[in-house]
């Protein structure tokens, strides 16, 4: 199981500086697909066998999500499946902005 080290107050700080730089474009489609954050985690193939990283979700349409992956620090797009857990994951880069653009249609979802 991943070791989830930022804390909820650690990623909503982190959150808000972000949503605080968002452009009126970007802010829409956040309004539009925002949920409240939870955490959850992205299950893949590692090296040595099944291996997960912390994602926290901000957004989700339908079964696309939103997030931060804590270890690539990074925003990404991925599919919300029903264990609960993101698949079919891919990060934009540290800005929201970078993922929200393309949200929710995702070639990563």
């Amino acid at each position: 199981m991943p070791n989830f080290d930022l804390t909820r107050e650690g990623f909503e700080s982190l959150l808000a500086t972000e949503v605080a730089a968002l452009d009126p474009e970007a802010q829409a489609i956040l309004t539009r697909y925002a949920v409240p954050v939870f955490r959850t985690a992205h299950e893949f193939a590692g090296k040595s066998g099944r291996a997960a990283t912390a994602v926290w979700v901000v957004a989700k349409s339908g079964d696309i999500v939103l997030g931060y992956d804590e270890v690539e620090a990074e925003f990404g797009i991925g599919t919300f499946d029903a264990a609960g857990l993101v698949t079919h994951w891919g990060t934009f880069g540290e800005r929201l902005r970078w993922s929200l653009i393309r949200f929710p249609d995702s070639q990563f979802a």
